[in-house]
């Protein structure tokens, strides 16, 4: 895997994460390559982070082996020949994720400045505000809790995965439902809940999950 990960950080790899950049986030990677935004960021870790996450991306879908998506392709040769192992960013929901995080980081704007973060749920705030500091600061980490997959550490299994949150009103409630887990059930009880999207959703080997929920508190302060 270092001899691929070499190649992975090469100047040619990634330029071809650039390409792949700015297909995906319109001309908003002019503003980095010229180091005219206010991202916490350097143009080099950026790009170099880009072409890491779009090969766990790339072995993902190799590794999904959906024929629409691999069609024509030597799925195993292929596996081979980047080095993915059995690892990867499974999942094309979680792939169209990432470019929902490309498009608001490297959203075109007049002076190449992020507004500071607005922090909701509702997928409209991400269309009227482009929320880049928050935004890459979530792919930053997408990339981190994938390299530790790599190493063996939790699966990341969800990005945006949409969970029932339940908001017990006491004790009681709580010892009733705790260990209940259907919806449907908890509704019928008037346990009051909600459903949020959560950031990052990590699976372990005993398939219980963790959620990141991620802040970027750097976001607040002045630029």
């Amino acid at each position: 895997m270092l001899g691929y990960f070499n190649k992975l950080l090469s100047k040619s790899m990634i330029l071809a994460a650039a390409s792949i950049a700015v297909k995906r986030g319109a001309n908003g990677l002019k503003n980095f390559l010229r180091g005219k935004t206010n991202a916490r960021y350097s143009p080099a870790t950026v790009l170099a982070t880009v072409a890491y996450v779009e090969w766990e991306a790339y072995c993902g879908k190799l590794l999904d082996n959906d024929p629409t998506e691999n069609q024509g392709v030597d799925v195993a040769s292929e596996l081979a020949d980047k080095e993915c192992g059995s690892y990867g960013l499974q999942g094309q929901r979680n792939r169209e994720q990432l470019d929902r995080l490309y498009i608001r980081f490297l959203a075109d704007s007049a002076n190449g400045k992020y507004d500071e973060e607005v922090d909701g749920d509702d997928d409209v705030n991400y269309l009227i505000y482009p929320t880049g500091h928050g935004a890459l600061y979530h792919f930053n980490q997408i990339a981190y809790y994938l390299l530790l997959q790599r190493g063996g550490g939790d699966k990341v299994k969800e990005i945006e995965g949409s969970r029932w949150v339940w908001l017990y009103e006491n004790k009681q409630m709580k010892d009733d439902f705790d260990k209940v887990y259907d919806r449907k059930q908890g509704e019928a009880g008037k346990v009051p809940m909600y459903n949020r999207n959560v950031d990052i959703v990590l699976e372990a080997s005993d398939k219980k999950e963790q959620w990141i929920e991620l802040k970027s508190y750097s976001a607040l302060e002045p630029s």
